[in-house]
């Protein structure tokens, strides 16, 4: 099952990046929990509709970019991933950031997802 895990989390990844946040969404489950606190603009969330909000808020306040995936860590039935996000603000300046997530699956959907700063601390959510 992981390896489905995997690949769910991927695709909605690759949706995000392609701008397909609809696609995105769709991964998730429609009662999912997010806690996006660490990332600008972000806050604790409860189901898809709230998600979604918070995303039209990073795309209409350009605080989200181009994502890409450093690395991938197959926990079973949770996913952890090592992102790096280029944003350019309204200036034409571009920053960028790295992060953790840790993205929970049940029956193919995203229950939980969850942010870290740190890799590390990611990785040690997922052993607890």
């Amino acid at each position: 099952m992981s390896e489905a895990n995997v690949s769910v989390v991927m695709g909605l990844l690759d949706a995000w990046t392609a701008g397909d946040c609809d696609a995105a969404l769709a991964s998730f489950d429609p009662g999912v929990e997010a806690d996006l606190g660490q990332l600008p603009g972000g806050r604790q969330t409860q189901g898809r509709d709230e998600l979604r909000e918070v995303v039209a808020q990073w795309r209409s306040a350009d605080q989200a970019g181009a994502v890409s995936v450093d690395k991938v860590f197959d926990a079973g039935d949770e996913v952890v991933v090592c992102l790096r996000e280029a944003v350019t603000g309204e200036r034409g300046a571009t920053t960028e950031r790295s992060y953790a997530q840790v993205f929970g699956l049940r029956d193919g959907s995203v229950v939980f997802t969850r942010t870290f700063y740190e890799l590390a601390l990611a990785l040690e959510a997922v052993s607890a």
